[in-house]
């Protein structure tokens, strides 16, 4: 709801499973923000590391209330803790998207 807020389009998924199928139909998507707690065989870590190695142009967010938020940071991820609030989702987001956007092509 707090996307929806910010004027975001967006997608919902209820498993890493589900948000890759929704990268792999080909709709436009500029970030995944995903938990890194999350239902199913796969974490939101796992989804980062596949978002990030099947869809590069792809900006990762991932959030978390829990101290496994570390092995995220370690492995090079934006972690944004919980609680938040709007204008820190909003400014954890736009930073995320502007990282993508800055990135040096590879």
């Amino acid at each position: 709801m707090l996307l929806d807020q910010l004027g975001y389009r967006v997608f919902r998924a209820q498993s890493a499973a589900a948000a890759l199928q929704l990268l792999q139909s080909g709709e436009a998507i500029d970030l995944v923000f995903s938990d890194i707690v999350m239902p199913g065989a796969l974490d939101g870590l796992a989804l980062a590391r596949r978002v990030k190695g099947e869809y590069p142009d792809t900006a990762v967010l991932l959030t978390s209330g829990y101290a496994k938020a570390v092995n995220a940071l370690e492995a090079g991820f934006t972690v944004l803790r919980k609680p938040y609030q709007l204008p820190t989702l909003a400014r954890a987001i736009r930073d995320a998207l502007d990282a993508e956007l800055t990135r040096p092509l590879t």
